[in-house]
């Protein structure tokens, strides 16, 4: 018998997104929201670290269009998620041994 060890989120669970400077180690972390129900807020990309001003994204680079691509795509599919005809699931990574310690999200299949 072989076991193997799955675990998927739902769109509408990613609710946002946590950016580490590389080089102090500082977290900053950003809700993710649809660009079309706003409510005057949008999906801020950081161009730097908040804490050391290490340099992450050069303001109009093709990293910056393609991230505040990515973020306004889940915050719309998060909305959107209840009308669409068929679920949709992501499966993410979750090492052995969390698995087995009963991480959120982990079964054995």
């Amino acid at each position: 018998m072989t076991f193997e060890t799955r675990a998927t989120i739902q769109i509408c669970d990613i609710l946002a997104i946590e950016y580490e400077c590389p080089k102090c180690r500082a977290k900053s972390v950003r809700p993710i929201v649809d660009p079309s129900n706003r409510e005057g807020r949008s999906n801020a990309i950081p161009r730097a670290c908040g804490n050391c001003n290490a340099l992450w994204i050069p303001e109009n680079s093709q990293v910056e269009q393609d991230l505040r691509e990515l973020l306004n795509s889940i915050g719309e599919f998060r909305s959107e998620g209840e009308r669409l005809p068929f679920a949709m699931r992501f499966e993410i990574f979750v090492p052995e041994n969390n698995a087995e310690s009963g991480a959120v999200g982990a079964q054995k299949v």
